[in-house]
């Protein structure tokens, strides 16, 4: 459960902790509210009776482990050990510090950083046309992984209209749509969105940032969309 920002503000960086929490999903946890946020994320959990520790995600400009070395330069106690790189990082500080920590951190992020940086920019490497979406090419693209920082899976955007949607564990949006550009229809499926936001939208046209992949069931292969980014186009919006 997230905290309730003040006035709808986000914090430069977003720290939280939670007794309930094991030091085993913090990561997972903390690489969801990153891409959801688009801010640098900690998350902590109990590291014995008088100390906490963290797992941090990044983003694109601000390197977690070299923010982590100033803060503990700039406030000595404050972190009790930590390790990392640019994107990942993992921490302990004592318990006691979790507020003063968090505290250090938004104010070091807020002085340091270019607001810009906290704005996403989702990058696509253009539409296919109707032809594209195949199960070959999906098929030949998965044969260029493996993926990683410097040679990311390819993403893609085109206009669909979401023809039939189901909701799915009620976190995951599964959809058939319908290509703008012509009648061609395609499943597709978005995980741990905003279920609302995919009800409200059923029937209408939007632009959705997309990669190609092959669905396996049964011993069938089929093509499957995997949603990354969904919004209005240009030309509908306020």
């Amino acid at each position: 459960q997230l905290p309730a920002f003040e006035s709808g503000k986000l914090p430069a960086a977003i720290t939280l902790y939670d007794a309930s929490w094991h030091q085993g999903v913090v990561g997972i946890l903390a690489s969801r509210i990153k891409e959801q946020y688009h801010r640098p994320v900690i998350v902590f959990a109990n590291d014995g009776e008088k100390a906490l520790k963290g797992s941090a995600r990044s983003i694109e400009g601000v390197h977690i482990r070299d923010v982590l070395d100033s803060i503990a330069t700039m406030n000595p106690g404050l972190i009790s050990k930590f390790g990392g790189h640019a994107m990942a990082a993992g921490l302990t500080i004592p318990a006691s510090a979790l507020e003063a920590f968090g505290q250090a951190l938004d104010n070091f992020l807020e002085e340091n950083t270019p607001p810009e940086l906290f704005h996403p920019v989702k990058l696509s490497d253009g539409a296919l046309s109707e032809s594209d979406f195949s199960l070959s090419v999906a098929q030949e693209l998965r044969l260029l992984q493996p993926w990683g920082q410097q040679f990311p899976e390819p993403l893609f955007d085109n206009e669909f209209r979401i023809v039939e949607l189901r909701i799915l564990s009620g976190q995951h949006a599964k959809m058939r749509l319908e290509l703008a550009s012509s009648n061609a229809t395609l499943d597709a499926i978005a995980f741990n969105v905003d279920v609302d936001f995919y009800q409200a939208k059923l029937g209408q046209t939007l632009r959705f940032l997309y990669r190609l992949d092959v669905n396996e069931f049964r011993g069938l292969e089929s093509l499957q969309m995997i949603i990354e980014y969904a919004e209005r186009p240009l030309e509908h919006s306020l």
